[in-house]
């Protein structure tokens, strides 16, 4: 069965933690193309930022791009 998601109705705002803002591990390891357990890995390095709620983590998706840039840059081809 397939979950079903609903779009806000006409007056409905967005809150700024809605779930495009937020990502769980699983989500974030889908866009990186990575496993679930390198995202995991990375996290305890203190190379991604992380919410923790509990034992819930979630993640910014803007922050994580920001955390990858800053410590992993591709340097110039071959010339």
């Amino acid at each position: 069965m397939r979950k079903q998601t609903q779009s806000p109705t006409v007056g409905e705002q967005s809150s700024p933690l809605a779930a495009e803002y937020f990502l769980t591990k699983n989500e974030i390891a889908q866009r990186l193309r990575k496993t679930p357990r390198t995202i995991e890995s990375w996290t305890r390095a203190g190379m991604l930022p992380v919410l923790k709620i509990g034992r819930s983590c979630l993640y910014d998706w803007g922050q994580v791009q920001a955390a990858l840039r800053e410590r992993f840059t591709v340097h110039g081809g071959p010339k």
